[in-house]
């Protein structure tokens, strides 16, 4: 399909541009789209040299998909600007050089793909809607090398999911501070975020879609600095790991789940080992705060299976408050003994 003369796109509800099954759409011209799905497959089944602005719906980003597929490499060497779309990469490569502005938008790739946004500095979500930042499946990686802060969402009705998913890895080697409601994850196959430079996360009060998690995956957050402070998050462990220097929560922090932060945690918030029953292992030392509060559940006689435990390799400082509660019906007698702390 010859658009050589196109330079602009402008569509509604249901345009798009679309090639498929060895189609090709000529658009050597083409520099603006704007409310146009484009899904193409293929090495040159599409131009897109001269593309610069793909903007979209920003009440609702992920309602108009931008997706490449299927070919060794894409270039994109003049785009600057993505508003309000969902914009994929899969099996294939890209460098995006030219992309400085990406906010209210989902970004992905995908197929042991490997793509680079190094003119990105600040990522931004000012709906309230859904929107993501992953790298997906073995193989896979994302990297923003120069992304110093994300900003999620402001209200309490959406967030920003920021993960490294099926075994994809995100690097984010400048990521300093993280606001509003926003989850960084881990989730599962292995997979790895990197963000060694995070000093500070602090969410939105009142909302439970932000938090740290990692799900039989890696979490490496403030290796590189001597701290990394979390407020209004909660900390999920799902058979994962959380890697760090020292994490300091305050009062508004609940960790909970089973795995490992393998680092030095300073607890002013809760800490409760297990999702329901489970353990926790800090490898380095632990600190209560007065604030906080070590919660476990005892259900049984078996440490980490019928009971939480909580397992500290280092040194312990305790303060707080110890809150024990029996669960699953079940009724200890008088002498017997469980080890919900050891160090």
């Amino acid at each position: 399909l010859d658009l050589s003369s196109l330079m602009s796109f402008n569509g509604e509800d249901g345009a798009g541009l679309y090639a498929e099954s060895g189609g090709q759409l000529e658009t050597p011209n083409l520099a603006t789209l704007d409310m146009v799905e484009v899904i193409v497959y293929g090495e040159n089944s599409i131009d897109t040299l001269a593309l610069t602005t793909i903007t979209g719906n920003n009440a609702d980003p992920d309602s108009l998909w931008i997706e490449f597929y299927d070919a060794p490499s894409w270039s994109f060497p003049a785009l600057t600007t993505i508003h309000g779309v969902a914009f994929g990469i899969i099996d294939g490569d890209a460098t995006l050089s030219a992309l400085t502005d990406m906010d209210n938008c989902s970004f992905w790739n995908d197929g042991a793909s490997t793509v680079s946004l190094p003119g990105i500095t600040s990522f931004r979500l000012y709906g309230a809607t859904g929107n993501y930042l992953t790298p997906e499946g073995a193989e896979s990686t994302l990297s923003l090398p120069n992304l110093v802060s994300i900003e999620g969402s402001p209200s309490t009705d959406g967030f920003l999911w920021v993960a490294a998913e099926g075994g994809g890895r995100l690097e984010l080697p400048a990521l300093t501070t993280v606001t509003g409601g926003t989850v960084l994850a881990a989730w599962y196959w292995g997979s790895t975020l990197w963000a060694p430079m995070l000093a500070s996360m602090t969410g939105i009060l009142g909302t439970s879609e932000q938090m740290l998690r990692a799900a039989h995956a890696t979490l490496e957050i403030g290796t590189s600095v001597p701290e990394t402070t979390v407020s209004n998050v909660s900390v999920w462990l799902n058979a994962g790991d959380v890697v760090t220097s020292t994490l300091v929560t305050d009062a508004s922090v609940e960790i909970l789940g089973a795995g490992t932060i393998t680092g030095d945690l300073q607890v002013g918030g809760t800490l409760r080992p297990g999702d329901t029953l489970g353990g926790v292992t800090v490898d380095g030392d632990l600190t209560m705060a007065s604030t906080g509060t070590l919660g476990i559940e005892i259900g049984g006689y078996a440490a980490g299976t019928e009971y939480d435990q909580l397992i500290v390799t280092g040194h312990v400082a305790l303060d707080g408050t110890f809150d024990v509660n029996l669960v699953t019906g079940f009724e200890p007698t008088v002498s017997d003994t469980f080890s919900p702390l050891t160090y």
